[in-house]
């Protein structure tokens, strides 16, 4: 905007080209100018004795030339305005000239001007991504980059050294963020070998202050490895109903820690009693696993204890697992182990108590009960249960023989019992009794 300012009688006139100058945002430490012009419109020569600057922020704003100066009739002076900020927020000013203008002897020029400062953050510094199997590429960590300031501040370009083992997702370059504007940056650790890995992100920017920043960037390359003993598992012979406990030991001979994540056996009647799971074996260390096998019936008897670990070479471990239940010969068990009734009138009987042990490991069902055919029908048993019947492992069972001689004369047999496992031999009670005539003197 132009100004025309009226001269004395004589003509004399000044006019500048601005009452005002407005330099908006300028970054702190930084200057930028502006230009203003003083116009002598008059018939004669004009005086400028002096150009000052004053006021509260006058210390932020500076005028070439200061110095004294005269402009003939129709000729212009151009002056420079600098605004230097050193301080955040608004500054003003007035730029005043001294003329020889009896009617306008002073012109105001208004100055104002903000000074802002952008403020870098980033954050965290170092980024440690610790171990990370070899092969694989980490979750991302994210390096935060914010502006706390007043000022915009542009980000001109992001690098990332490390070779391979690190990468970042940026933004297109050059970017800017606003104050108080966030920028995440995902960074990434794919090792490719075992070790320790160390590189940085780069950012330089635009502001004088802080024209680069580095990130240091950590991580450990590892290769952690699954040794399991025995393999397999073998429990042998065990009887039906006992245990059998083995161990399983699991050694992480790599480097870096052995995670694993879930240990499953299958088949009964084995089982595991394994720690919470997942857990960690951390390099060089050792862990056992107890499995135990409690055999229900006989014969072979096979699972698998399948782990699920972090081992690139073998993520699934498979144990095989096997045993052979077994039951006992001498099963059944009769108490007292024989029957002898002695001297029996005929036509009379005697009743004994017998009891049946399942002395063995596994349970058993009586399929059978026989007498020889000599000592029938002079011993009979009529209070066991119907056959078959069941008889579980250390249970008994008491029933009653009587001997009822049919004649005179010594009597001896057996009675037999029979169960269902092969491997348990029938049991045998010998039986024997005498049979004595009723005219003996009444013996």
């Amino acid at each position: 905007m132009v100004i025309s300012i009226p001269g004395s009688t004589r003509g004399l006139a000044a006019e500048v080209s601005s009452t005002s100058l407005a330099f908006g945002q300028q970054r702190v430490g930084t200057s930028s100018t502006r230009t203003i012009e003083l116009k002598n419109n008059g018939p004669t020569a004009l005086s400028v004795p002096s150009v000052a600057i004053s006021g509260s922020g006058g210390a932020a704003f500076s005028v070439t030339p200061a110095s004294s100066f005269t402009l003939a009739p129709g000729a212009s002076q151009t002056l420079l305005v600098t605004f230097s900020p050193t301080a955040q927020g608004s500054i003003s000013s007035t730029l005043t000239f001294t003329t020889s203008d009896p009617i306008t002897p002073s012109l105001v020029i208004s100055l104002s001007g903000t000074g802002v400062r952008p403020i870098l953050v980033v954050e965290p510094a170092p980024l440690h991504f610790g171990e990370q199997r070899v092969g694989t590429s980490s979750a991302p960590l994210s390096v935060m980059v914010r502006n706390v300031g007043t000022g915009p501040l542009t980000l001109l370009s992001l690098s990332i050294s490390g070779g391979a083992a690190f990468s970042v997702a940026s933004p297109m370059t050059p970017y800017t963020l606003a104050p108080g504007m966030a920028l995440a940056l995902p960074v990434y650790f794919n090792p490719t070998a075992e070790g320790l890995f160390s590189g940085a992100l780069s950012l330089a920017t635009n502001d004088p202050e802080f024209p680069s920043i580095s990130v240091p960037l950590m991580g450990i390359g590892v290769m952690p490895r699954l040794v399991v003993d025995p393999i397999p598992l073998d429990f042998g012979e065990q009887h039906v109903g006992t245990n059998a406990i083995r161990t399983v030991r699991l050694r992480n001979v790599g480097s870096g820690s052995l995670v694993i994540s879930s240990a499953i056996l299958s088949g009964a009647p084995f089982f595991l009693d394994a720690p919470p799971m997942p857990f960690v074996l951390p390099a060089g260390e050792l862990r056992e696993l107890v499995v135990r096998f409690s055999p229900t019936f006989t014969g072979i008897a096979t699972g698998t204890l399948s782990l699920s670990t972090n081992d690139a070479v073998s993520p699934m471990f498979a144990i095989p697992v096997a045993g052979v239940g077994v039951g006992s010969e001498s099963g059944l068990v009769f108490e007292p182990s024989s029957l002898d009734f002695g001297a029996q009138r005929v036509g009379t009987s005697s009743t004994r108590l017998v009891t049946v042990t399942n002395a063995g490991f596994s349970p058993l069902f009586l399929t059978s009960l026989s007498l020889t055919a000599s000592v029938y029908p002079s011993f009979s048993s009529t209070t066991l249960p119907a056959i078959p019947f069941y008889l579980s492992p250390g249970s008994s069972l008491n029933f009653l023989v009587t001997f009822n001689p049919g004649g005179v004369g010594s009597v001896t047999g057996t009675l037999q019992l029979t169960a269902n496992d092969p491997l348990v031999s029938a049991a045998t009670l010998p039986l024997s009794g005498s049979g004595v005539s009723t005219l003996l003197g009444g013996l």
